[in-house]
């Protein structure tokens, strides 16, 4: 038979384990429906007994005795351990909390019996937390050994409240391989507690995977940014120490101040966080700062950030990252991201990043703070020497500005930053903010095929010099304006190009030199010109629409249309400018209906400085309204 039941209805079932193998031998299944006294030190496993617990089985082992146990038949949800001897596993890879006396109903302390259960974890074991709320002291649970941590639905780990010291609700330690999964942190910190807890703490691991966790924070204030002392504490996942490969997916962060960082003096391999969900955070979402550490690849792919920071302005990064001299992050991509309503800056790139990726990420409403000076979708700054930033790609960005945001790009730096590029992306201001500034520190960029409308203020500020800004669009369509200009073309742009880029319907002009020191290269070849009412039998207004820069030489065509009836009309020009005198020769037209560009260059076109404006007659004895495109070809230009 290898089948024996300890049955507390059987009188003469020996209580006490050590009699109880002798009589019943090995390889046997022992079935324990009452307490069974372990009063000397055995290793059930060297003899293949397999235990299976019933009802209120347990053992108890005592005082300095240990019980080695191989296998566990089925998942007992009860206390089966007591005394205080210790338990060993030899394979026994799924560990409960409750095993050793976790109630899980959010108000008994549970700390200790999920610390023997985590003393228990072979390596490459399973930590597992059924449906329950457990509450933990701080600075306690630590696992340090090859392990898995996984939590049922509703299994919430809570940190027991504590107002003036800060702790650690959960640490891993050593540099081994652990994944977290499935768990809900509660970091239950109020908003007048001096101290700062930590839901998860790892450290020093080799790689790390948290998945499908949620972080919470049960003691927080409803969220409020323009309340100052309303402030949100806790951290959610902190990294620390020298690490290796973290990845963060699928997770979700509410009510942290920051949910996501990086101990200072943090050495970590990779950051790899995936598809999370930040809320509610009262200071920066993700924070990657090692100003004495360093990490080599920081990839965030596909996460959501929604009312992140205070209105304080010293906090409110949906993402933030800086190193410091001799402490760098390697390369920070972010992609697929979705930021709304982020009080200071979507994305802060600071010092010590060397080389950083922006690409298909959406900002709504960043910088929304009503105080502070750096309110930006994204903004980039180096200040200090030896830590510049070597290249990057903003590309395909989508930002729709706030009514407090300065800018939705801005790029203002002490140090110098070379070989970036700034290309495809999407500004609307909405009436709020300007649009992209790229600053003097700055060199040798590619800014093209960007669009920017709407804006309060500048489209397109460009003073970083060796550039070539191309092909952009910086437009107002409002009914009320107030994009004052287009492009504006700092003193420091030397040697910049400024080629084919469309500028049109701004509130004051399309291109703003200021005092310009030094010849600039400006070749706008193609323009839209917005649509402009005619009145019976007469000219339209002039409007500037090319800038020829220096010299230009080539044909001028120009195609418009009547807007009611659909009449067309199109001209060539060939076209000489020496930066002195202009030349406008007519080659040819066809047209239909009562508009007309005249075959005399000098009706239709006037110049002011270097800015070319063209008007159209209307021959009919109604008002029109036309629209026209305006495209320079072969043309060459000089500083």
């Amino acid at each position: 038979m290898n089948l024996y039941r300890i049955d507390s209805t059987l009188d003469s079932s020996p209580t006490d384990l050590a009699t109880l193998v002798t009589t019943i031998g090995n390889d046997k299944t022992l079935i324990v429906k009452k307490n069974v006294q372990v009063s000397a030190s055995i290793n059930l496993a060297a003899f293949g007994i397999s235990i299976q617990f019933v009802d209120a089985g347990m053992f108890t082992v005592m005082a300095g005795q240990t019980l080695t146990l191989g296998t566990i038949l089925g998942t007992p949800m009860w206390q089966i351990f007591d005394g205080l001897g210790t338990v060993a596993f030899d394979s026994v890879e799924k560990v409960l909390p409750q095993w050793y006396g976790a109630v899980g109903d959010g108000v008994t302390d549970d700390t200790d019996a999920i610390q023997a259960a985590i003393a228990a974890l072979v390596s490459g074991g399973c930590l597992y937390f059924p449906n329950g709320t457990y509450l933990c002291t701080g600075n306690v649970l630590v696992v340090n050994k090859k392990s898995k941590i996984l939590g049922d639905i509703g299994a919430v780990l809570k940190i027991v409240a504590d107002a003036s010291t800060s702790k650690k609700l959960l640490q891993t330690s050593g540099a081994y391989r652990f994944l977290v999964e499935g768990l809900t942190f509660d970091v239950n910190n109020s908003d007048t507690d001096t101290s700062t807890h930590q839901s998860l703490y790892p450290s020093g691991f080799d790689s790390l995977i948290v998945r499908g966790c949620k972080f919470i924070n049960s003691a927080a204030p409803a969220y409020d940014k323009t309340v100052v002392t309303h402030k949100i504490r806790g951290y959610g996942l902190y990294l620390g120490g020298t690490f290796g490969d973290a990845i963060v997916e699928d997770c979700e962060f509410e009510k942290q101040m920051y949910a996501t960082i990086t101990l200072p003096a943090a050495v970590g391999k990779s950051i790899v966080v995936r598809n999370c969900k930040y809320n509610e955070c009262g200071a920066d979402a993700i924070e990657i700062d090692v100003p004495s550490g360093g990490v080599d690849y920081v990839l965030i792919d596909g996460c959501k950030m929604k009312d992140i920071g205070h209105d304080d302005n010293a906090s409110g990064f949906a993402i933030g990252a800086s190193g410091a001299a001799g402490s760098t992050i390697g390369k920070l991509v972010a992609i697929n991201n979705h930021f709304e309503d982020i009080t200071s800056q979507g994305v802060h790139i600071e010092d010590g990043v060397k080389r950083f990726v922006l690409s298909k990420n959406t900002y709504l409403r960043c910088g929304n703070a009503s105080t502070g000076t750096y309110n930006e979708g994204i903004y980039v700054a180096v200040t200090n020497a030896g830590r510049e930033c070597e290249s990057f790609d903003i590309d395909s960005e989508t930002i729709e500005n706030d009514a407090n945001t300065n800018w939705a790009i801005y790029l203002g730096t002490v140090q110098p930053i070379k070989d970036g590029r700034i290309r495809g992306c999407t500004i609307n201001g909405n009436g709020n903010g300007q649009g992209i500034r790229v600053g003097s520190g700055h060199s040798g960029h590619v800014i093209e095929h960007n669009t920017i409308k709407n804006c309060d203020g500048i489209g397109l500020a460009i003073g970083c010099p060796n550039s070539i800004v191309s092909e952009n669009v910086c437009f107002d369509d409002q009914g009320t304006k107030t994009q004052t200009y287009g492009l504006q073309v700092l003193d420091d742009a030397n040697g910049t190009v400024f080629r084919d880029n469309w500028l049109y319907g701004n509130l004051t002009g399309d291109i703003d030199k200021g005092s310009i020191l030094t010849p600039k290269q400006i070749v706008n070849r193609r323009a839209y010109l917005p649509n402009t009412v005619i009145g019976a039998t007469s000219w339209s207004a002039y409007v500037g629409v090319i800038d020829l820069g220096k010299a230009a030489n080539g044909i001028l065509h120009v195609e418009a249309k009547d807007t009611f009836y659909g009449y067309f009309h199109v001209s060539d020009f060939l076209l000489n400018w020496d930066g002195i005198t202009l030349m406008l020769e007519f080659i040819g037209s066809q047209g239909n209906g009562s508009l007309d560009i005249s075959n005399t260059p000098s009706s239709n076109f006037n110049l002011t400085g270097s800015v070319l404006g063209m008007r159209a007659y209307n021959g009919a004895a109604y008002g029109i309204t036309f629209y026209s495109w305006m495209t320079l070809k072969g043309i060459i230009s000089l500083l």
